[in-house]
């Protein structure tokens, strides 16, 4: 599954980046709370394309590694998304991809839910 998309009329959509079908469930879902339709890209040739102009990126820890090993370009409204907080390489991961912030579900789900909610004002303002 290298991109799937589908048109809401809104613009760019937020991009979510994981081959982990549970995780991808779940951001799925809370995107689909907020109202919001996203960009999956789980390959390298339609994260690149998509990378620079989602206005939020959202990483799963399974695609980090492969996300820093690609050389993406540092970028604002990039959210890590770990397994567990005790795990070091998630917080190593989340500094060199250059994420905002590092969250773990289902804890960060209602804060996830607000940011999806919140676009808006991350296209209003894309080097914030």
């Amino acid at each position: 599954m290298p991109l799937l998309t589908s048109a809401d009329g809104r613009g760019a959509r937020p991009l979510l980046v994981t081959s982990a079908p549970d995780l991808l469930d779940d951001l799925l879902r809370l995107a689909a709370a907020a109202d919001v339709t996203t960009t999956v890209a789980t390959e390298l040739g339609a994260l690149r394309r998509a990378w620079a102009v989602a206005p939020l990126v959202v990483v799963g820890m399974d695609r980090a590694e492969a996300c820093i090993a690609a050389g993406l370009p540092l970028r604002p409204h990039v959210v890590l998304v770990g397994g567990h907080v005790e795990d070091g390489r998630v917080w190593s991961a989340g500094a060199r991809i250059g994420a905002d912030h590092v969250i773990f579900l289902p804890e960060a789900e209602p804060w996830l839910i607000d940011v999806f909610s919140d676009l808006d004002s991350l296209r209003a303002c894309p080097e914030s």
